[in-house]
């Protein structure tokens, strides 16, 4: 009796050392494959980082690595030292960040996801647009448009920043221009952009970015942009050269280390508010008077003359002409013509609207008096 259950303690035990061996075991190779998949996982990123999109399409196609969420599984920190800097960063980011537009389509052909955000809450859209990549922003307008809702995902942007801002950050017009061309900026969105551009901040940015010769003709450029997209009316032009030399090299190479950020620009946009009037502003129609054509107003005070006005060219007009003699008609000044009809005096030219035109409206019309 003693011996048949000493055999059966005996069985239950050999039994329960044979699971735990196969638990132990089963556990050392689901670590295994957990490590061979973070390897080849890793192995995929490492190559995305050095652009080589061979060996990334291999890893996806042939070694079945999920071309979706960061480098490091859940459960796979132990197995990648060091971990990376951004461990959400897809591999969608890392072939936009490096201008690989071929990439990123065949990602996106093989169930990528665009919408995916790393730690700062950026999709690969916004980290083309950031490095300046016109190639990949036009491969997303295209396969995803805008003016769809279904696609906000791709661009809507984190903790409030715009994405023209983004753009403005590039010191790039192209990218500007294809924000707004997008029509992925409001209208106070190219007013904050309008007002950073016309301030020492943003001026100094470019001035730092970019060649001397090139300096005036970029920001103009993107000035352009903003007044074409914003129907703002352009203020007085910033002097270039007085800025480029207002700035030592100190300056323009922490302008140039540092881009624009939210910071800056909400501050710049605040203290552009309140400045004085020998500051540029975003003409509204209520703080400034405007001329016609859209011409700022011109008289010597702020409000103490009306606005300089052009000739207007459709009405057609006959040029008067002064009479001979030593009479006061002939004394009037005669403007010079432009394509046969009568242009209007400079501003410098006489003072009040009569002058230069011939004083008092009532004499010099008629016939000049005839001599006998």
């Amino acid at each position: 009796m003693k011996a048949a259950e000493k055999r059966r303690e005996e069985k239950s035990q050999t039994k329960k050392a044979q699971a735990e061996a196969n638990r132990k075991s089963a556990e050392q190779k689901a670590r295994d494959q957990q490590r061979r998949t973070q390897k080849l996982r890793s192995e995929a990123f490492a190559a995305a980082r050095r652009d080589d999109s061979v060996r990334v399409k291999k890893a996806v196609w042939e070694e079945n690595v999920d071309v979706n969420g960061g480098e490091v599984r859940k459960g796979s920190e132990e197995y990648v030292q060091p971990l990376p800097s951004e461990p959400l960063e897809t591999l969608m980011h890392i072939a936009a960040r490096n201008g690989d537009v071929e990439l990123v389509k065949w990602l996106d052909t093989h169930s990528a996801d665009p919408e995916e955000r790393d730690t700062q809450g950026f999709t690969a859209f916004h980290v083309a647009l950031q490095r300046g990549h016109s190639t990949i922003l036009r491969y997303f307008f295209d396969a995803y448009p805008p003016g769809d809702s279904d696609h906000w995902g791709i661009y809507s942007t984190p903790g409030g920043r715009a994405l023209l801002g983004l753009a403005m950050d590039t010191r790039k017009p192209e990218m500007i221009w294809m924000i707004l061309d997008n029509k992925l900026a409001n209208e106070q969105e190219i007013n904050d952009a309008w007002k950073l551009i016309t301030s020492n901040v943003g001026t100094s940015a470019i001035l730092a970015t970019s060649a001397p010769k090139q300096d005036e003709s970029l920001q103009e450029e993107i000035r352009s942009l903003l007044m074409t997209f914003g129907n703002i009316t352009s203020p007085k032009p910033i002097h270039m050269t007085c800025l480029e030399t207002s700035l030592d090299s100190k300056e323009r190479s922490q302008a140039a280390s540092a881009p624009i950020t939210h910071e800056s620009r909400a501050s710049t946009v605040e203290s552009t508010s309140s400045t004085s009037k020998n500051e540029h502003k975003v003409p509204t129609g209520l703080d400034e008077p405007v001329g016609i054509n859209g011409r700022p107003h011109r008289g010597r005070g702020q409000y103490s003359r009306r606005p300089y006005r052009r000739p207007n060219l459709d009405k057609a007009s006959t040029i008067p002409t002064a009479p001979q003699g030593n009479s006061s008609q002939s004394r009037m000044r005669v403007s010079p013509t432009l394509n046969g009809e009568e242009s209007q005096p400079s501003p410098k030219e006489g003072r009040g609207r009569g002058r230069g035109r011939g004083r008092g409206r009532g004499r010099g019309r008629g016939q000049p008096s005839q001599t006998s």
